[in-house]
This record gives C-alpha cells, sequence and structure tokens, in this order.
C-alpha cells in the first residue's frame, strides 16, 4: 500500500509541468494510459517486483488524475455550482473504493485463484474515457491564459455556458495574462512561491495534510481486519457497509458544499470526526466490542461529508490562474505524501499504542479544527 501512495507523491508533483504544458485534458487521459500499464503489470506479473512496480505506477495514474482531475471539474462549472461539480471527484473516488472492495470479498474475486481479476478490472473504465475522450472540451482557463487559443477558449466557454455571450467571464480570465505571462519562462514551480500565492499555499497545504492525518487511510485499510481480529463482526458485511456510507456521506457533502459553505463543512466534520475518534479509543481501552464498529464508521461518515470532498474543492479555488497548476501539484503532492507516512507507521503505532494508537489523529483533527475556526 505505501509503494501506491508513494507512486501517488511522484504523479502528483509532475502534475504540474504536464498542466501548462499540455492543457488539463491530456494529463487525464495520460492517468488513464498509465492506470491500463499498471493494470497489466500486476495482473500478469511473474513474481512480487513486478506487481510492486505496477503498484507504483498507479499510483503515479492516480497521483496525476488527483491533481487535473479536480481542477478541470472546477474550472468547466458555473460559479453557482463550482462546489457541487469539484466535490464529484472525490465521489468518483469513493465509488471506486466501494467496488474494489466488493470485488476483492472472499465471494466474488478475494481469492488465491482469482486475485488478478480485481487489478485488471480497472482497466475497463480507463479504457471507456479514452475511447470517450474526444468528447472532452479542453479547459477554457488553459486555452485563454497558457495557449493564446483565445477563440477555441471562447467557443468552449459557449458549449459549457449554453450561450454566446462570454464575454464578461473571457474578461475575468484574461486578468491574469500578465501574471502568466511573467512566469511562463520560470521553473514550473516559480509561480507558487511568489508573494501572493504563500498563504494560499501554506492553507492548501494544510488541509491536504490534515485530510491524510486524519488517519483515513488507516481507517480503509485496517478496520476490516482490525474488526475481525476482535470478533466484532463479519468481515464482508464491515467492507460493504465501510465502502456504501463513505459514498452515501461524500455524496451528499458534495451537494451541501455551495448551501452550507467550506468552512463550515469543514469545522463540522473536524469536529465529528474527533469526537468519533474519542468514543473508538474509549471502546477500545474498556474493551465495548459493541460500539467500535459504530465508532469506525461514523469516523468514515463525518470524514465524507466534509473533510473528503471540501479539501479538494477548496485547494482549486484558493489560487491565482498563474500559480494554480503548480500549487495545486504541490499540495495534492503533500496529500500523498502524508497518506504514505501514515499506511507505512500505523501498524507500529498500533503495535506501541495499542487501544490509543488513534490518538494521534484525534489529536490532529483537533488542532486542525482549532486553525480552521480561527
Amino acid at each position: 500500500v505505501a509503494v501506491y501512495a508513494a507512486g501517488g507523491f511522484i504523479g502528483a508533483l509532475s502534475a504540474a509541468l504536464f498542466l501548462t504544458r499540455w492543457g488539463f485534458k491530456m494529463p487525464m487521459l495520460l492517468s488513464n494510459a498509465l492506470m491500463i500499464a499498471a493494470c497489466l503489470l500486476m495482473s500478469l506479473s511473474p513474481h512480487a517486483s513486478v506487481l510492486f512496480l505496477g503498484r507504483l505506477v498507479a499510483g503515479c495514474a492516480s497521483g496525476l488524475a488527483t491533481v487535473a482531475v479536480p481542477m478541470y471539474l472546477t474550472d468547466i462549472a458555473p460559479t453557482r455550482i463550482r462546489g457541487v461539480v469539484g466535490g464529484l471527484s472525490q465521489l468518483g473516488v469513493a465509488l471506486g473504493i466501494l467496488l474494489s472492495q466488493l470485488l476483492a470479498l472472499p465471494e466474488v474475486l478475494g481469492t488465491v485463484d482469482l486475485w488478478r481479476w480485481v487489478v485488471f478490472v480497472p482497466i475497463g473504465p480507463s479504457v471507456i474515457q479514452l475511447l470517450l475522450a474526444r468528447h472532452f472540451v479542453e479547459s477554457p482557463t488553459w486555452l485563454l491564459l497558457y495557449a493564446d487559443h483565445r477563440n477555441q477558449g471562447i467557443e468552449v466557454l459557449q458549449q459549457l455556458r449554453g450561450m454566446s455571450q462570454v464575454e464578461s467571464i473571457v474578461q475575468i480570465i484574461e486578468q491574469n495574462k500578465a501574471q502568466v505571462l511573467a512566469v511562463r519562462h520560470s521553473p514550473t514551480f516559480a509561480a507558487t512561491f511568489q508573494p501572493s500565492a504563500t498563504r494560499p499555499l501554506w492553507v492548501g497545504a494544510a488541509v491536504q495534510a490534515a485530510q491524510q492525518f486524519s488517519g483515513i487511510f488507516s481507517i480503509f485499510y485496517y478496520s476490516v481486519s482490525f474488526l475481525a481480529d476482535r470478533n466484532v463482526a463479519d468481515p464482508s458485511v464491515i467492507t460493504i457497509m465501510v465502502g456504501v456510507l463513505h459514498l452515501i456521506a461524500t455524496a451528499i457533502g458534495a451537494v451541501a458544499i455551495e448551501r452550507t459553505g467550506r468552512r463550515r463543512m469543514l469545522l463540522l466534520s473536524l469536529a465529528g470526526i474527533s469526537v468519533f475518534y474519542a468514543t473508538l479509543t474509549a471502546t477500545l481501552v474498556y474493551a465495548v466490542d459493541a460500539m467500535v464498529s459504530i465508532s469506525i464508521l461514523s469516523i468514515i461518515v463525518a470524514y465524507g461529508l466534509g473533510l473528503g470532498p471540501v479539501a479538494f474543492v477548496l485547494t482549486t479555488e484558493i489560487f491565482t490562474a498563474s500559480s494554480a497548476p503548480s500549487a495545486m501539484s504541490l499540495c495534492v503532492a503533500v496529500n500523498w505524501l502524508c497518506g504514505c507516512i501514515v499506511i507505512a507507521t500505523f501498524g507500529a503505532c498500533y503495535d506501541t499504542l495499542g487501544a490509543y494508537a488513534f490518538t494521534p489523529f484525534l489529536g490532529t483533527c483537533v488542532v486542525a479544527g482549532i486553525l480552521v475556526y480561527l
């Protein structure tokens, strides 16, 4: 799992180079091509080293997608529903997690003889997206600011908005033209460290770090075995419940973003996660096994309702057009790096702290909630 997260870090960090030079559409297609290659490597792997290589390539594909897709969705969406459309990327992640969990069940493909089909299946969605690519429009912001294709950018905006008069939108986008020209021939991440981008960069990186240091990876990857070891519930039932609740909560969170507001959703989500981590720790300490699964499922719901979708929507919105590709790339790379750290260290943390293994995540959520409130 840590190899996959390391690949995500590499893919996210390299995304800025592709976004500024190729547009927002091409990196998504490259991500699909990499995922196809990764699935073939893993499903046909003759030994473990090839399997690990496939996981690394899959991580690179995912890291690239987690930068390009939220930016693309935010860019093509009208302002009034930008949060909802931006949240669709995390909804897709939740759906993918649920499908992978279902496929990995022993009753489906999760056996010694059939496991290769589990890692082969993602080829399907990738091939479909590549086949449908000709129907995707390019990012209007990239066309207007980076590619100097003004007429094409106007045509795309007319298609997306369903109206012929889009000059006001074009003028708003082109207000950033001078900034883009100033950094066009600079190193890839130079725009990120301009004074105007420093504070948004810290905010974006902090939100992304909080998402992973909330411990959600440890919940997704270890909760089933964690509960099974305690004979709390049927692992298959818990697997399905984790995926379904995460999907439903993320869908609600994505729809509620515009009405509730980013900050309020983050505060409510972080507060909920903190409360349920405290409950989980107490149930582990006092061996109240009946409450362990309820606490874990509640953490997943609280995460899906806010911290999951809002972290990526917020990060796509706080940067100027000149710094957005490189800044988003850095922030999402921080997300993957923190996820890699959590995955690599949680086992040792659990062995050392036992029932108190989730208290570091509780502390992170409390501190993050205070910082968001201030």
